[in-house]
């Protein structure tokens, strides 16, 4: 897992938010997703720009 606020890549953003109750909810316009948490009903909007994972 990073140690910085800023060197997060897509993948440790996914892997975080799922250790943390988000699942997948749709794929929006482009490249963003909806994850949403149903314990607590909130909805994260994840964008991912790039090519590598």
């Amino acid at each position: 897992m990073p140690r910085g606020l800023f060197n997060w890549t897509y993948r440790d953003v996914i892997d975080f938010i799922s250790e943390n109750g988000f699942v997948f909810h749709k794929q929006r316009e482009g490249s963003h997703e909806y994850w949403i948490n149903k314990s607590t009903g909130t909805i994260l909007d994840i964008n991912f720009h790039g090519q590598k994972i």
